[in-house]
């Protein structure tokens, strides 16, 4: 079970930040985090699974359901992505403050092949979550990412 509920808050955490609704304008002491964020966006919504430009090498992931590393992100994700080839993410809102980027998201996609025990039936799936990252801002790339993310109702959707 704990497996399941940390592949959930995979799907439920990307940072989404095209079309942000409150996103920061300009960086911080030399750290573009609008760059930083689309950047990030575009590796989700573009499948891309090298995260290394974005994230720090020691970088690690809290959430209700675990905790996980840079490696542990990069299985994850492309887990999810094979699941749902077609999510897409949006930010709703973001803060920026000092090292801080608080934002929250919502995310849509298909469930098209099975995921974590479930079979898929190609149902649209919607979420919503909130994360909080620490950014690194000399080399411009997130350290630590808690995630909070409703897990709970992704799961209920795929039933």
């Amino acid at each position: 079970m704990l497996t399941l509920l940390i592949a959930a808050s995979l799907v439920l955490s990307p940072v989404a930040l095209a079309g942000s609704k409150g996103g920061h304008k300009g960086g911080h002491k030399g750290c573009d985090t609008d760059t930083l964020l689309e950047d990030y966006l575009a590796l989700f919504n573009e499948r891309q699974a090298d995260w290394t430009a974005v994230l720090h090498p020691d970088y690690a992931v809290e959430s209700p359901y675990g905790a996980y590393d840079l490696a542990g992100w990069q299985a994850l994700t492309t887990g999810a992505w094979t699941a749902m080839p077609d999510v897409q993410w949006a930010t709703e809102r973001v803060v920026v403050d000092g090292d801080r980027i608080a934002l929250e998201y919502s995310f849509t996609g298909t469930f098209q092949n099975d995921f974590m025990g479930y079979v898929a039936k190609g149902q649209a799936v919607v979420g919503r979550g909130m994360e909080m990252h620490e950014l690194d801002l000399q080399e411009c790339r997130i350290t630590r990412t808690w995630n909070y993310s409703d897990a709970f109702g992704f799961f209920a959707q795929l039933q």
